[in-house]
């Protein structure tokens, strides 16, 4: 329990799972406004524990500016059963669009005694009268600078994997605790009338994809995973076999608890184990390698202020007529190497991309073809539904600096049957197993039904 304001700290201090929003307030708070961000679920999620000290709240999320429509389509899902689920404890869910800190401002200024509980990265000061209470989401926090944004470098890749480890499983039960509905419901009968009504999102267009918004869809996609988590380590590579949790997006919103997985996967113990965890750990490393993606704000003078805003979706850069070429044919699956095609294929349809083919996709793009960096992440970023703006640019960095493989080469060791080629490229499905990473060798009596050569 808090007893007074928390801000992250610069080293990984304890997480706050159930914090008290009326220590070391002057007035008792007579609202809480449960500020959802990066955490759309109801299990073993800190912001939600803060309604066990008998004030009446009010949830507000804020629809992130720069999402792509299967990323908007997916939180529709998401924020229809997270809604549901509130409800259940009486909490209205108010979904806003527009500046977080000035709607946030004006509805602190109607309420001069509610309280803002967040996870937001944010800067508190040392002052009882701060009416803002941080939650910690991530396993290590964020370093906070009150002064000056952080210009650290990153901690090294190992050392933080281990302290990442270690604070999972320390911390993994200090959010499992579930908040009484029937007395949260008693103490929901003195919320404000005018906020107990919350009118619906905005509607979106329906997309294809990989798996359907909401945290029982992400529950269910986890156990599905679990039997074959054992044998993670040998099937991750390999594409045709499904053998990732495929749960990105679901990471991604914060539909399932991190802390609550790590302990369960630790348990289990074994290589594949901790594969999965580096899996899982290393998003929150790309995020700690690009401080305050998400983000950054402060309570100063009474008020919250926007020091720096989310991170915009990377812009398609100017493209010379041969990259522009080249790019459309990447873009589209049409440049002659299967494996690359059946892969970005599979993203333009769905909206997910297989980790490895994400790394082959992208060297390819910028090693072979001469594709702007800022091209192929502008891609990423308007198709994938798990997109995350630190994730996709650290992996679009370590992709262009990496050495370029041979795709053929590594369409053989990735899909050696060819069943991932064959799923998504019908026109030469027909081949066999020894032509169908390279078409091109099939000869001229071979149909390719319209199938490129290669662009390079």
């Amino acid at each position: 329990m808090s007893t007074g304001p928390e801000r992250p700290s610069e080293k990984a201090g304890k997480a706050n799972p159930a914090p008290n929003p009326s220590a070391d307030m002057p007035e008792q708070p007579k609202l809480l406004l449960l500020h959802f961000t990066r955490n759309l679920r109801l299990a073993a999620n800190p912001l939600l524990h803060a309604v066990q000290y008998g004030i009446p709240a009010a949830a507000v999320y804020f629809l992130p500016a720069h999402s792509n429509p299967r990323q908007m389509y997916f939180l529709s899902q998401t924020l229809a059963e997270l809604s549901d689920g509130l409800a259940e404890y009486g909490i209205p869910l108010h979904v806003f669009e527009g500046s977080p800190t000035e709607h946030l401002n004006a509805l602190m200024a109607r309420y001069p005694t509610a309280r803002l509980i967040t996870a937001q990265h944010i800067r508190l000061p040392d002052d009882p009268s701060c009416r803002v209470q941080y939650v910690q989401e991530e396993i290590l926090p964020l370093p906070v600078r009150r002064t000056t944004l952080d210009t650290s470098l990153p901690p090294d890749l190992v050392v933080y994997r281990d302290a990442w480890l270690r604070k999972a499983a320390k911390s993994a039960e200090e959010t499992d605790s579930t908040p009484d509905k029937a007395a949260v419901r008693r103490v929901q009968q003195h919320l404000p009338p005018e906020l107990r009504d919350a009118p619906p999102p905005p509607s979106v267009s329906a997309q294809t994809l990989p798996q359907t918004g909401g945290e029982t869809a992400a529950w269910t996609a986890w156990r599905a995973f679990t039997p074959k988590l054992p044998y993670y380590g040998l099937m991750r590579d390999f594409p045709a076999q499904k053998g990732t949790s495929q749960l990105s997006a679901a990471l991604r919103f914060g539909l399932l608890p991190v802390r609550r997985l790590a302990r369960t996967v630790q348990v289990m113990g074994g290589e594949s184990a901790e594969k999965w965890l580096h899996s899982v750990f290393y998003g929150d490393y790309c995020r700690r390698r690009m401080p305050f993606a998400a983000g950054l704000w402060a309570w100063e003078d009474g008020a919250l202020v926007e020091i720096r805003p989310p991170a915009a979706a990377p812009a398609m850069p100017a493209l010379s007529e041969e990259q522009a070429a080249a790019f459309d044919l990447w873009r589209r699956g049409r440049t002659g190497v299967p494996l690359i095609d059946a892969a970005m294929r599979l993203l333009d349809g769905g909206g997910w991309m297989h980790p490895r083919l994400r790394s082959l996709c992208a060297a390819f793009a910028v090693s072979a073809l001469g594709i702007p960096q800022a091209a192929g992440e502008a891609c990423f970023a308007a198709a994938l539904t798990d997109y995350d703006y630190s994730a996709n640019r650290v992996g679009w960095q370590t992709a262009a600096a990496a050495r370029m493989k041979n795709p053929f080469a590594e369409s053989q060791n990735l899909d050696p049957g060819g069943r991932f080629i064959r799923s998504h490229l019908p026109e030469i499905a027909h081949l066999p197993d020894n032509i169908i990473h390279a078409p091109h060798r099939a000869g001229s009596g071979v149909s390719l039904n319209g199938y490129p050569a290669p662009i390079v």
